[in-house]
């Protein structure tokens, strides 16, 4: 269980790195000529994409860190 919790913090740190309210006035400006379904179907596909992205990066990134011998202190 104590994992669980482990992978629910990295992924909720990820999704606030994403920011999607930063991204929506550029949605909206970018999308502004387009019919409402359009613009639907757009948000929906990037939601889909940002979340695939982030289940794979939390499922994967630890071993792949590994893999390049690269530690989370490399980083700082």
């Amino acid at each position: 269980m104590a994992a669980v919790n482990v992978y629910l913090k990295m992924f909720v740190a990820l999704y606030v790195m994403v920011n999607p309210l930063e991204g929506l006035p550029i949605f909206l400006e970018r999308t502004e000529t387009l019919d409402e379904r359009a613009r639907v179907g757009i948000g929906h596909t990037a939601a889909l994409s940002v979340t695939c992205i982030l289940l794979v990066t939390l499922a994967v990134g630890h071993e792949l860190l590994n893999l390049f011998n690269i530690s989370v202190g490399d980083f700082t």
